[in-house]
């Protein structure tokens, strides 16, 4: 078995989606390199990492940006914990380059403020689907807007029968004049637990019903064929149901919806609304989605105050239970993802030792 996929297998919690993204980070980094992860020494890694280049749509070569940088150096921090290789100075570049992270995000963000449209824009766009009677799209932007979502919380099943629901699903249960919006599948679930919102708009209630109308139950989203879209689909399902821009002629998706209003809406009730909505911190928001973060010394006094929020995260007031059942999980994928890697004696194979630590 090569390195990724005992990688792999040794971090039984990983969802398919992130199975397949440490896939493709891991061809992208072999491909960089002249020997596997764990046979490379560290400073080789990070001078494949950093001076890396790959072609463009053009077919130009060009550096990588920031931010896939950090995605290959993830993968192979993570595979040399599995094989329990040397990480220090791995982790070291890591942090560096999480601080050259923040500036292209703030870089980034700060020239979207003049290219991207209104929140009033955005409410415009979603009452015009409405009045069209393109009942998905006006779901798909209400959703964005009120609960600030990520497009995994949009893969959604819409019913009225309370029976259908199961926890390896998101749902919205349909009620005479209200609606039950309940997000299982998410990519903070193991933190935030499950989430319920109450719907109690007429427009939205009517749209659901003109969705699902007669059937048992459906989906959100669906390609032409009226079939359900698969995981990896999401992104550009999402996308299409937003509003387009020159810049975005695909839709401009839910990242910059929820950088817009964080950009509108400055105060901090809004910060912690969203941090709640979404199931992220509030730093978090701050340094990737606000707009208006120029930087942390400029916005020092805001930033204080918005991590003063943190304890009002719900990841907070996790039971002393729940924690003990989380590091139970753990330690019991420890042990299998050990049992599974110990290569027989007779193969005469080194032992694969998995140190318990999360990247």
């Amino acid at each position: 078995m090569s390195e990724i996929e005992n990688t792999i297998s040794a971090r039984q919690s990983l969802t398919d989606k992130t199975k397949a993204n440490y896939r493709n980070s891991y061809k992208r980094l072999r491909a960089l390199l002249t020997k596997d992860i764990i046979d490379t020494s560290e400073m080789k890694l990070i001078e494949a990492i950093d001076t890396a280049r790959e072609p463009n749509k053009q077919d130009e070569m060009v550096e990588l940006t920031q931010s896939v940088k950090m995605t290959l150096l993830n993968v192979a921090i993570v595979i040399r914990q599995v094989y329990n290789k040397k990480i220090s100075e791995l982790e070291a570049y890591r942090k560096q380059g999480a601080k050259e992270q923040l500036k292209a995000n703030v870089i980034k963000n700060e020239a979207l403020k003049t290219t991207l449209p209104t929140l009033t824009d955005l409410n415009n766009f979603m009452n015009t689907a409405y009045d069209s009677e393109l009942w998905r799209k006006y779901i798909v932007n209400y959703l964005i807007l009120t609960f600030n979502t990520r497009n995994m919380d949009l893969d959604l099943i819409i019913t009225r029968n309370p029976k259908n629901i199961t926890h390896t699903n998101n749902w919205i249960l349909l009620h005479n004049n209200t609606a039950d919006y309940i997000r299982y599948v998410y990519k903070t679930a193991k933190d935030y637990d499950c989430k319920t919102n109450t719907i109690t708009g007429k427009k939205v209630i009517q749209a659901l019903n003109n969705i699902l109308q007669d059937k048992e139950r459906e989906y959100l989203l669906i390609n032409k064929e009226g079939e359900h879209i698969a995981n990896s689909g999401l992104n550009k399902a999402v996308s299409k149901y937003t509003i387009k821009t020159p810049s975005y002629k695909d839709g401009i998706g839910q990242a910059n919806m929820l950088k817009i209003i964080l950009g509108t809406k400055t105060d901090i009730k809004t910060f912690e609304r969203v941090s709640n909505n979404r199931g992220t911190s509030i730093n978090n928001l701050n340094e990737y989605y606000n707009t208006n973060f120029v930087n942390e010394k400029v916005n020092a006094e805001q930033t204080r105050r918005h991590k003063l929020c943190l304890s009002k995260i719900p990841i907070e007031e996790q039971s002393a239970n729940k924690k003990l059942a989380l590091k139970a999980l753990r330690e019991t994928e420890k042990t299998k993802a050990h049992e599974k890697l110990l290569l027989d004696k007779k193969s005469k194979k080194k032992k694969l030792v998995i140190i318990d630590k999360d990247t």
